[in-house]
């Protein structure tokens, strides 16, 4: 059981970083404001002047959406997910990009974070980016003139793939070809033709809102829209009088380094098998984008030659074909517009492109993995060209099917196909903090203005935040989940929540728990008397977790059974939608209301108390807060009353120190946060001490 009078930090001797503690007279605990202030004894610092303990950061993020013209693209949703030890993981940030095809926020990350992934809705643009952070930026712009640019260290599509040789290419069972091959021209070393016409051709924002609504990221186009790879289809480029052909890359979102080719014949002559083709023109060695493992870029456009009416043009993907600028690999499994050339079993899952037009253009999208493999997300987007003509009417559109026009049901600009609230137009997109399935941990010692026994399990709470925002990525609304999971003390602790914004900004607060009559409340469910907005999701933990006629003590001692809580379920309305800055950065201002003491506030280091805690209890007994330094709920030797995380946080046992639990966290305080990140998170050896954590 906890020690229950003021006493000084442990011991820390063994911890030369950290220097001594000297202990104070040890007594039961009770009320901190009886204890008579001791003298301080002067001793090295935990952490260093200014640190406030926080082991995330918040970075400025700035991303740009732009045509292959610079044009913005407005409207576009754009996931950020996070990125560690080569996996890409939960979605960190969901936003819209404003009229300059932007988005501009701020977003709270763990410290150890360097890399983000960037991923947009619109294809014609790089697909998951990885984008590096510098300092604590982040910032790329996709498309352009230029590709893509900013931060960018390649695509986690082009990540660890596996390369197609010989050997794994025959289990296939794809044959190969005999037609000869033959190269347009010389490439640069990165696969991009040199053989490029002069001027490309400008791919429009309403282009590419009309492709990826037709064929949109990861969505099946056989479930989606089955017509346009139905029997009877066009697939194929039919010239129906003599004309010159171009072809112009749009996209590519593939995982592979894939070949496009092309091939002619006569229209009424079709060849029976890949084998009765007489040449295949390597038309992109190497089909893949700047910044993704290629150097493409949308709207790169080269003439195919001058065709007779009655010839036909054919399409090959060659996947993951592009070794180097002198190496191709021939071997590499082969797709077809001629759909009875590919390799499935079935006629159902031998088609591999789709052909849409637009306007005189025409659209060829390509699967680039085997049908029957269960990775396939069969989205046709893989590689993304288009075939024009001179005169413009000299392709056949006949049994070809039309780039759907994308629809907005609700008018706020963004298309149905994004839009998570389609007939809704106050809302857009929803957002999650940490995660959509992660939580973050809150971790606090109860005694303040008196320190304990850090073991930071006093009441542990566990936290995720849901936001409903509009197009114009102002929030309409929330909803919090806030559940206590532990509480290694004698104290019945309360908890609440200070936000940025006013309390006649919020229209309702519903979901307190509340069982005392400590807490008052404004009619919306703000509590009364605060000049920023506090909601209080409980005023005493054992509202939602309890162990009836037995010790407060729960969670912390692993000899003891489990008591599983419940969950705050806060959901708060705007009188108006409020924008992101107005809306602050969770977890906001978190705080333990101390065994019910209205005035007793234990909050994190470096955050305010606020307007109904009493101020006088700062800079007492143990805390050395001080406004003119900025320095709150600090001790002389900055140690702090919290911690917060945005992941889950296995707590020390009972009476156990933190730094006994985690062996590298003073090394971390010692830093000023620079050093060992991840002391909390990183499981191996050296970094924790498991027989003092709580796992239960």
């Amino acid at each position: 059981m906890k020690n229950l009078f003021p006493i000084l930090m442990k011991n820390l001797m063994v911890l030369s970083i950290c220097g001594a503690f000297v202990l104070l007279a040890a007594c039961s605990k009770k009320d901190a404001s009886s204890v008579v202030n001791p003298a301080i004894t002067t001793v090295n610092k935990v952490a260093p002047d200014g640190f406030n303990y926080a082991t995330n950061k918040t970075i400025s993020v700035s991303i740009s959406l732009l045509t292959n013209t610079d044009v913005p693209l407005n409207n576009i949703p754009v996931k950020v997910y996070f990125y560690q030890n080569g996996n890409i993981g939960e979605v960190a940030l969901t936003a819209i990009t404003n009229a300059q095809g932007a988005i501009n926020t701020n977003l709270s990350v763990p410290a150890y974070i360097d890399t983000l992934i960037v991923d947009p809705s619109s294809l014609g643009l790089l697909h998951n980016a990885k984008v590096f952070l510098v300092g604590n930026t982040l910032n790329c712009t996709l498309g352009g003139t230029q590709g893509s640019k900013g931060n960018i260290a390649g695509t986690f599509s082009k990540e660890g793939h596996i390369l197609f040789t010989e050997s794994n290419y025959t289990t296939m069972g794809v044959g190969g070809t005999g037609a000869y091959f033959k190269s347009m021209g010389n490439a640069d070393v990165n696969g991009r033709p040199l053989y490029l016409e002069p001027t490309g051709d400008v791919i429009s924002s309403e282009m590419l809102s009309y492709i990826s609504y037709s064929l949109p990221e990861g969505k099946s186009v056989p479930k989606l829209h089955p017509e346009f790879i139905a029997n009877g289809a066009a697939s194929n480029i039919d010239v129906t009088k003599t004309s010159n052909v171009w072809a112009t890359f749009i996209y590519e979102g593939a995982g592979y380094r894939n070949t496009v080719g092309y091939y002619v014949y006569d229209t009424k002559n079709p060849p029976a098998s890949a084998k009765d083709i007489d040449t295949i023109y390597t038309l992109l060695p190497n089909a893949s984008m700047v910044n993704s493992d290629g150097s493409l870029k949308s709207g790169d456009k080269i003439w195919l030659g001058t065709f007779n009416a009655g010839k036909t043009i054919g399409f090959v993907l060659f996947a993951d074909a592009w070794r180097s600028y002198q190496t191709f690999n021939t071997a590499a499994p082969a797709y077809y517009t001629n759909s009875n050339f590919n390799p499935e079993p079935t006629d159902s899952l031998k088609r591999h492109t789709v052909l849409l037009s637009n306007n005189g253009k025409y659209i060829i999208g390509f699967e680039d993995m085997n049908r029957t493999y269960a990775s396939c997300d069969h989205d046709f987007n893989d590689v993304c060209i288009y075939a024009s003509s001179d005169p413009v009417d000299a392709i056949s559109t006949q049994a070809v099917q039309q780039l759907l026009v994308p629809t907005d049901s609700d008018g706020d600009g963004v298309s149905d196909a994004y839009d998570a609230f389609p007939n809704d137009p106050t809302r857009a997109y929803i957002s999650y903090y940490p995660s959509q399935n992660t939580w973050g941990t809150l971790a606090f010692e109860d005694l303040w203005p008196v320190t304990g026994d850090y073991d930071l399990n006093d009441l542990v709470v566990s936290y995720r935040y849901k936001f409903i925002a509009n197009s114009q990525n102002n929030v309409v609304e929330f909803y919090a989940d806030y559940a206590p999971l532990a509480a290694g003390a004698v104290y019945y602790n309360g908890f609440g929540i200070q936000f940025p914004f006013k309390p006649s900004d919020v229209k309702i607060v519903t979901g307190q728990s509340a069982k005392n009559t400590y807490i008052n409340l404004n009619s919306n469910g703000t509590e009364a008397g605060q000049t920023k907005a506090v909601v209080v999701p409980f005023d005493d933990y054992s509202n939602l977790i309890s162990n009836p006629g037995k010790a407060s003590i729960l969670n912390t001692d692993m000899t003891k059974s489990k008591i599983n809580g419940d969950t705050s379920h806060i959901y708060l309305q705007f009188n108006t939608p409020i924008s992101q800055l107005s809306l602050g950065s969770a977890p906001f201002n978190p705080f333990v209301i101390s065994n019910k003491r209205r005035t007793y506030e234990v909050h994190l280091p470096g955050q305010l108390p606020t307007d109904l805690a009493d101020k006088s209890l700062l800079g007492t007994l143990q805390d050395a807060s001080n406004a003119s330094t900025n320095k709150y709920y600090l001790t002389k030797d900055n140690h702090p009353w919290a911690l917060s995380f945005t992941v889950p946080f296995t707590y020390p046992i009972e009476g156990v120190d933190i730094s006994k639990a985690y062996l590298h966290f003073l090394d971390w305080a010692n830093s000023g946060g620079t050093l060992y990140t991840d002391w909390y998170s990183n499981t191996s050896s050296g970094y924790r001490n498991s027989a003092n954590l709580y796992t239960k």
